[in-house]
């Protein structure tokens, strides 16, 4: 193997540099598509094909965001709006082989069932990974998400969905929320809804519907340790959150700290 990708010959086909590449991390990220692609197309060779669409989408990372009716539509506008370099040879079968490459990649980095018992959510950013493996990006409407957590903070499930609502309201459904949380016999709770909007700030009615719920946990005697913003921008991955306990968006305290 070569220890530094710049040392492999440039006319390697893009499986030769993933076999020959020590770090597969260091190759572009062309030739990795180019080797799902497999084929180019008429007077365009498939390293060139991986350009053009990534070209289309701007970025691997919104291309991967993307569904098969959103690469298919991304690529008719391209062609449209550059003759010149069209994207040839991807039709819907192609599209929908994308897709599924893609969906693959982010079940991946969900738990097993295995870890997620073992898991012990004790910070916003392990509930977030949590969050992240249900919540799919380019979400165009608001849910509202709860995941149960047992006297140690382990899940006891994964985040359960337990609405969804307009572009830019998550209906407040305290009700059913403790309904889930007494069935499963948990001790805290941590709330997640998106924003399709892409930012993940908190608006008024996000506070209010989250002091609701602190209240009524406390008939519970449930603990609510966070409620997660999570930005879900079309074309765009999950990546980005507001924990409204860390950034201080409440007016009233949250039950207990984390792990308490």
């Amino acid at each position: 193997m070569a220890n530094n990708f710049e040392d492999l010959p440039s006319e390697l086909l893009p499986r030769d540099l993933m076999e020959r590449a020590a770090d597969p991390s260091a190759i572009p990220d062309e030739a990795l598509l180019s080797i799902i692609l497999k084929t180019g197309a008429a007077g365009c060779d498939v390293r060139e094909l991986s350009r053009r669409l990534l070209d289309a989408f701007g970025s691997l990372n919104k291309l991967i965001s993307s569904d098969w009716r959103d690469i298919e539509e991304r690529i008719k506008k391209h062609n449209k709006d550059y003759p010149d370099r069209p994207i040839l040879g991807i039709g819907r079968v192609k599209c929908l082989e994308l897709a599924a490459a893609f969906e693959m990649g982010r079940r991946a980095n969900r738990m097993s069932p295995e870890e997620m018992r073992n898991a012990s959510v004790t910070t916003p950013e392990e509930g977030f990974r949590l969050f992240k493996a249900v919540i799919r990006p380019g979400e165009e409407k608001e849910s509202m998400f709860v995941l149960l957590l047992d006297v140690k903070n382990h899940p006891l499930s994964e985040p359960i969905r337990m609405s969804i609502g307009s572009d830019d309201y998550a209906p407040a459904c305290v009700r059913d929320i403790f309904k889930e949380a007494v069935r499963w016999g948990a001790k805290s709770i941590m709330l997640a809804h998106n924003h399709p909007s892409g930012d993940p700030t908190p608006s008024h009615g996000d506070i209010e519907l989250t002091e609701r719920v602190i209240e009524a946990a406390k008939l519970f005697d449930i603990n609510v340790v966070d409620h997660l913003v999570i930005a879900t921008p079309r074309g765009m991955s999950v990546s980005a959150y507001v924990s409204m306990r860390k950034d201080g968006h409440l007016l009233c305290d949250f039950s207990k700290e984390f792990g308490g």
